[in-house]
């Protein structure tokens, strides 16, 4: 059976079980399993007493499901039976949502095919200033495990933080600094995890304590991880596994740690909070692949040698300062005021065998101001500016971004007008980015004395949309947004070799200078289904790019001289002649793999389906309940001009969950199948599919004012070999085997 049957097949059928399944059917609620959390909750009681959180920052207090985009929110035991090491790894599965992978240590969503410069992940509505956007081997510096809840918006955010919004966001908010005053004199949190996959111990703790108007916090985290438990070997290629253990990935350990204290000054409208922080985190990267062309063989095909060579780590250091303030202003024009500044220092070493070889620098800081307006007529909504400043190097050997200083501002406005049944959405942004390059190592090499033009560049996006209830509980939305990206540092400026994903990288705006802006136009459709014995939700999406910057790798290898330049050529050109005319040189053969930034017109269409089945609802909080969950989602994507499909996008994804909550208990069982991905970008192998079977129970019990939770996961039962095609190192690095997690946590 074609693929596609299969995927229409499972649309029509979760379409017919909207429509059959009316809204004078079963009694209100937001799915059995959201019912039983919340009366366990209001049972055990809630350890801090937050108030309520916009969706991923906005000026409208609004919840997930009240806004034109798909949402999703992550808390309480929903978020504590995803955590992984990395944010990733925590977020992939969900509907749309998937992880780049890049060895345990460094994972970072991505969003509807999706991600880097088109995802931006945030911390309190502010950017990590950290260098994760940059390489997907660099790690996102935001612990999952210290983390109060986790936002998801699918598709274009860039209304509110920019065009690097534009293929969604992620929003993580975290208590540094306390958001409410407590009502106990002392609180707090500890966690425990034991994870078989790696041999791992993570503890955590936050202890907020509570006096007159003050509440000061603080906490930290360890976590030591030994190499990733794989089923067999980690390289797919047979020459490289002659010297790879099996079921061990080696080199892919993760050790973090973690500090921060914070304290707030809550006043009768409001509240000033101020929070230093430090996160610390080594990991590995497996090994280098050291490739040498020895020749053609009779066919006329390359002859290439591959061996391992220096183990690759990084050792990665932030230090960070937050400021943030919500006020309930009072004003005759603007009601509420919502602050927040970060400003961050932070460093990372790429070493290879132990030796540092590149060091990455970030300073600066980013800020951000929300003002929420009063009611004009039947219009709600708020204006916001946005500024930030950061100075970035990379220092050593193999530096392949000169140094930069970026400016950034932004002014935005959302809007919305509503008369049942119908929602209207609209708003609006500007923003200006200025990148300076200036001279760096490599150009001594090539005795180039005069740095890059600068990148100054003014964006503009707008979007409108619509949610129409046209029967009670059911709805559709629709969102058209035009976006404008501007470009980053890495895709204007980079030339040279990336240790860290064992390549030269090098952009076409080097040579052309014809970066300008990324443009994009963008249809979002849903069909949702909010309350009954079937809920959840259907989504399709369309995204048009005149102009769209691609990572790929190209048919181009880069051969190093000893004077530290590189050789560029096609592979087509690498013959007989020339390797030994290269030995003749005193030049050896080795070389890397080219990717490159490269512009293109590209048009990517996908669906996401998350449907809810109450087989038993819990109608009061001492019965039971019963959820069969649905999910499914696909992409497609493709290069216009080229006429081939783009790289590294997510396959087709089946999943379906069983869910069973009483009381305090929870109990879970699940299946995701992962179809083969057969549309390759040139050069980029395809992947065979997989199916990861998992299951875990929970207990929740409070005792003399302590909440308890206990809970227990085992992952890929069924021990299956599972490479993930997103990422770039999948033929050396597959997911973990077979594995079990134990954790708990106390809330006091």
């Amino acid at each position: 059976m074609k693929i596609r049957t299969i995927v229409l097949a499972w649309y029509l059928w979760a379409l017919t079980a909207f429509a059959v399944n009316g809204a004078d059917e079963a009694p209100s609620r937001e799915g059995s399993g959201a019912a039983v959390s919340d009366a366990v909750a209001a049972e055990a009681g809630d350890v801090f007493d937050m108030p309520a959180y916009r969706v991923v920052g906005g000026p409208l207090a609004r919840g997930p499901g009240e806004y034109a985009q798909p949402v999703t929110r992550l808390e309480d035991r929903e978020l504590q039976r995803r955590l992984d090491a990395s944010l990733g790894e925590t977020l992939t599965g969900l509907p749309g949502v998937s992880s780049t992978n890049y060895f345990p240590g460094a994972s970072r969503p991505i969003i509807r095919g999706f991600s880097n410069f088109r995802v931006r992940v945030l911390e309190a509505g502010l950017d990590p200033l950290d260098a994760s956007v940059g390489s997907l081997d660099h790690a996102v510096a935001i612990e999952p495990y210290r983390v109060d809840s986790v936002e998801i918006i699918r598709g274009p955010g860039a209304l509110l933080y920019g065009g690097g919004a534009v293929g969604g966001a992620v929003n993580v908010t975290d208590s540094m600094t306390p958001r409410a005053l407590g009502t106990e004199p002392v609180e707090g949190v500890f966690t425990g995890v034991a994870d078989g996959s790696n041999d791992g111990v993570t503890g955590a703790f936050r202890t907020q304590v509570n006096a007159d108007n003050v509440a000061l916090a603080f906490g930290g985290l360890k976590r030591r991880s030994g190499d990733l438990r794989i089923p067999e070997f980690g390289a797919t290629d047979p020459e490289l596994r002659e010297d790879q253990p099996s079921g061990r990935l080696p080199n892919s350990h993760v050790n973090t740690d973690e500090f921060f204290v914070g304290a707030s000054r809550f006043f009768d409208n409001g509240y000033v909070g101020v929070a230093v922080s430090r996160f610390g985190t080594d990991y590995g990267l497996g090994r280098e692949v050291e490739q040498e062309a020895v020749g053609r063989d009779a066919q006329g095909r390359l002859i290439v040698n591959r061996e391992f060579d220096d183990f690759v780590t990084i050792d990665l250091d932030r230090k960070r300062l937050d400021l943030r303030s919500e006020i309930d202003t009072g004003g005759d024009v603007f009601e509420r005021a919502d602050f927040r500044l970060g400003i961050g220092d932070y460093v990372h070493h790429e070493l290879e065998d132990g030796v540092i070889e590149t060091t990455f620098q970030n300073r600066g800081f980013d800020s951000r101001l929300e003002l929420s307006h009063r009611p004009l007529g039947e219009i709600e909504g708020g204006v916001g500016v946005d500024a930030s400043r950061s100075r970035f190097s990379a220092t050593g050997d193999e530096a392949f971004l000169r140094p930069t200083r970026t400016w950034k501002g932004g002014v935005f406005s959302f809007q919305e007008w509503e008369r049942e049944p119908v929602t209207l959405q609209f708003g609006a942004r500007a923003e200006h980015r200025h990148i300076r390059p200036e001279l760096f190592e490599r150009d001594e090499i090539t005795s180039n004395t005069e740095r890059p033009d600068d990148y100054r560049k003014t964006g503009v996006s707008g979007a409108v949309g619509v949610i129409w209830e046209f029967v009670e509980a059911h709805e559709t939305a629709v969102n058209l947004s035009y976006t404008e990206r501007l470009f980053n540092a890495q895709e204007l400026y980079a030339d040279g070799p990336h240790v860290g994903t064992f390549a030269y990288e090098l952009s076409d705006h080097v040579e052309t200078g014809n970066f300008d802006r990324e443009r994009s136009i963008g249809l979002d459709a849903a069909l949702r289904r909010k309350t009954g014995r079937i809920s959840g939700d259907l989504s399709g999406f369309v995204q048009f790019f005149p102009d769209f910057v691609s990572l790929r790798r190209t048919d181009e290898l880069a051969f190093e001289n000893q004077d530290g330049s590189f050789d560029i050529r096609r592979r087509e050109e690498v013959d007989d002649a020339y390797l030994q005319g290269r030995q003749a040189d005193g030049e050896d053969n080795e070389f890397l793999d080219v990717t490159r930034y490269q512009l293109t017109e590209a048009l990517v269409v996908g669906a996401e389906a998350e449907v809810v089945i109450a087989l038993k609802e819990a109608l009061t909080p001492a019965d039971d309940s019963l959820d069969w969950i649905l999910r499914s989602d696909w992409v497609r994507a493709r290069d216009l001009d080229a006429g081939e499909p783009l790289s590294r996008i997510p396959p087709i994804r089946l999943g379906t969950e069983l869910l069973w909550q009483h009381r305090g208990f929870f109990a879970s069982a699940d299946l995701l199948r992962v179809l083969r991905a057969t549309r390759t970008a040139p050069h980029e192998t395809s992947t065979p599919g997989h199916t990861l079977v998992g299951a875990g129970f929970g207990y929740r019990e409070t005792f003399r004012s302590v909440t308890w939770d206990a809970f227990f996961r085992l992952e890929n039962i069924l021990d299956e070999e599972a490479r993930n095609h997103t990422s770039f190192v999948k033929d050396l690095a597959p997911l973990p085997g077979r594995h079990a997690r134990v954790g708990l946590r106390m809330a006091f």
